[in-house]
């Protein structure tokens, strides 16, 4: 009797301590694959961001008083990643100086307008591999961009990272500068 009774509590632990073993290893997997679905997420997001490739160029009015336009190459961070949407529709360009904050315009008219040429590639998307020219007009502001002026050009993609650029014009405004 003390046999049977010992092997029916042997039998119990076994049944419960599988049940808790169970119920941990199944938490285990869950937490494993909502944490790849979030580690993916980050890789995603990270693969298909631009960054700043090259020179800034301010390029000068005819009177050489102050900037007419502010040209910049985007490409995407890594060559395997995602692409960005570039269309009117898709990304927001704001221009900010310390007597002006706009929302540029795509490729209209205005205070700030902006507008992109493919050097590599071409349409709306920019894929890995291509390359973007950002060409910010800036004709129509009041005052106009000065020298010894700081400014900050953002580039904000509907699902991606802002791209910054922010330079200062020297004390003498040239027809075209590379900006540092």
């Amino acid at each position: 009797m003390s046999a049977i009774e010992t092997s029916i509590v042997l039998i119990a632990f076994v049944v419960v301590a599988s049940v808790f073993g169970f119920a941990m290893l199944n938490t285990g997997i869950l937490s494993s694959q909502k944490e790849q679905k979030v580690v993916q997420a980050g890789i995603d997001e990270t693969s298909s961001n631009l960054i700043l490739r090259g020179g800034v160029l301010a390029i000068g009015n005819g009177g050489k008083t102050g900037i007419d336009t502010i040209k910049f190459y985007l490409t995407p961070v890594v060559e395997s990643g995602g692409s960005t949407d570039l269309s009117s529709s898709g990304v927001v360009v704001t221009y900010v100086d310390s007597a002006n904050s706009l929302n540029c315009t795509s490729g209209g008219s205005g205070s700030c307008s902006w507008a992109t040429n493919w050097v590599i590639g071409s349409g709306d998307l920019v894929d890995p591999g291509e390359r973007v020219e950002m060409i910010v007009t800036l004709s129509g502001l009041t005052p106009l961009l000065g020298k010894n002026t700081e400014f900050t050009i953002e580039v904000r993609p509907n699902k991606d990272a802002v791209v910054v650029v922010n330079r200062t014009i020297p004390g003498e405004v040239k027809a075209v500068m590379e900006l540092y």
